[in-house]
């Protein structure tokens, strides 16, 4: 028995150099295909997240303006310039102002406000609409830039 078990280790042999480096050149080629369509996936998911945020902040003005249209203010002619921060989220409309998800690099969690609307981490948004007859119509969204 124990001739055969040495037998059996003298004959084994260890991955050859070659074979070592056919399995990094294909675990290569699965990173090249594999990382492009994640990172692709990610951006994909930023965009559909800011499409979103803006038909959210959108509707939120739209109740702003329906609800303070004797308020003068913001408008100016037969424009009504909405500041995300100041009028909807320290008016009630929106718990907090969304992150526009295609300017920052990361997500920052746990951010307050401050009693003006602006939270760490966000960049500020106005909305614009125009107003024909009677009714509001959406024009814009600005972004600030970071």
């Amino acid at each position: 028995m124990q001739a055969l078990r040495l037998k059996w280790v003298k004959n084994e042999r260890g991955l050859t150099l070659i074979e070592l480096l056919a399995v990094v050149v294909i675990i290569g080629i699965i990173a090249a295909i594999a990382i492009p369509l994640v990172i692709g996936g990610i951006n994909n998911s930023k965009e559909k997240t800011d499409k979103t945020n803006e038909t959210l902040i959108v509707e939120a003005s739209v109740r702003y303006i329906t609800e303070h249209e004797s308020v003068t203010s913001y408008i100016s002619g037969t424009t009504a310039t909405i500041d995300v921060g100041t009028h909807l989220v320290d008016g009630g409309y929106i718990k907090e102002a969304p992150v526009r998800q295609a300017d920052k690099a990361e997500t920052k969690t746990g951010a307050t406000g401050n009693g003006d609307g602006a939270v760490a981490g966000q960049i500020p948004a106005t909305v614009v609409f125009e107003k024909t007859g009677t009714n509001w119509k959406f024009v814009k969204i600005t972004w600030e830039t970071p």
